[in-house]
């Protein structure tokens, strides 16, 4: 456990640094650093990680026989195996590459939107160390699809429309980040708000036919879901509890980050950015309410929507008046550590202990 605080309070203290010191060339270099620090650590673990020993097993059906499908995983997730294999038959060097992908395609969109990139990367490590680059094919398309924000800003549907269908190739939940293009964009009144409420009306309606909709997109998708909703209760929360529990502390959180913003999006609600990242961290905490009873597995889904807290966060605390803008930076740096340290507390041999290749 000892790494990995190491490595978050060296980001904590380069993240103070950065907020208070405002220096834009300084910030470019500690954004650099911080970046080789997480790659590296992400690259270098051995046996430490979610679903290593698939992954691990993936690497070498991939490398052995070069027929695509023979994995059983997304076509692009496989090509991007092949191609990093073709220059280096090492599963470490997978690991620097995947690290190294997501943590590009985040910065893209955290360098144009967060007017605290470095603030934002430590809100990221908080919430997720997958995401940091510990990931795999779903944090690969979490990271793309939070780059096609990008098109959304710039009204272009078609290379928002691509994006979407690569990431979608790296793992299938991608498509359910499909409506943001529409949803980023709404301007929020008594009608649209009752529309909102029957269209997470619907959803929940047809969550329960989840089998029969993910047969439509492939056999794979139905068996998955079919799996997966036929748990029973302990097996659906992963042994974190109860639902009910399982749903207070997940909103919990979440409320932690939308009440500030609620408050200050009506003074900024022309701003075309901050309304986009609000609407769509909106929408993740509907998804969270729906898909909670279903299982912590269909959460996956959240991820596309919950990683724009680390957009709306430095946003909201961006737009406060000075003597807020000094609580809300002191409280959410405590939220950081909070957060990172239940994670680590709550670890069941995933993470910790952390073991590298050396």
């Amino acid at each position: 456990m000892i790494p990995y605080f190491i490595v978050f309070f060296t980001c904590f203290i380069i993240t103070i640094i950065d907020l208070f010191l405002k220096n834009k060339k300084v910030s470019n270099i500690l954004v650099i650093g911080y970046g080789l620090i997480f790659i590296f650590f992400a690259g270098i673990r051995w046996e430490t990680g979610t679903d290593w020993e698939n992954y691990v097993f993936a690497f070498y059906v991939i490398n052995n026989n070069p027929k695509l499908g023979n994995s059983g995983y997304e076509f692009f997730y496989e090509i991007f195996v092949y191609l990093s294999s073709f220059l280096v038959k090492k599963y470490t060097f997978i690991l620097f590459t995947t690290a190294t992908t997501i943590y590009l395609f985040t910065l893209s969109s955290v360098k144009k939107y967060s007017p605290y990139p470095i603030f934002s990367f430590l809100l990221l490590l908080s919430y997720s160390i997958n995401s940091s680059g510990f990931g795999y094919r779903q944090d690969l398309a979490i990271a793309i699809a939070f780059f096609s924000f990008y098109f959304i800003i710039k009204n272009q549907l078609f290379l928002f429309i691509v994006t979407i269908f690569i990431a979608n190739l790296f793992h299938q939940s991608a498509l359910i980040f499909f409506p943001s293009y529409w949803i980023a964009k709404i301007n929020w009144n008594t009608k649209k708000i009752l529309l909102a409420i029957l269209l997470l009306s619907f959803i929940y309606f047809i969550s329960n036919k989840f089998s029969d909709l993910a047969s439509i997109y492939s056999d794979t998708a139905a068996y998955k879901v079919s799996s997966y909703t036929e748990l029973d209760e302990d097996q659906k929360t992963m042994g974190k509890g109860d639902q009910i529990t399982l749903l207070i502390q997940g909103l919990a959180n979440r409320l932690v980050i939308i009440i500030p913003a609620i408050i200050m999006i009506y003074k900024h609600k022309d701003n075309f950015i901050y309304k986009g990242v609000f609407n769509l961290f909106l929408f993740g905490i509907a998804l969270y309410i729906i898909f909670t009873p279903l299982g912590v597995v269909f959460l996956r889904f959240t991820r596309y929507f919950d990683i724009f807290h680390i957009l709306l966060v430095p946003l909201t605390v961006y737009f406060s008046r000075r003597y807020l803008k000094l609580f809300l930076i002191l409280f959410y740096l405590l939220f950081c550590i909070f957060k990172f340290t239940t994670v680590l507390m709550n670890d069941k041999n995933i993470y910790v202990p952390y073991k590298t290749i050396f």
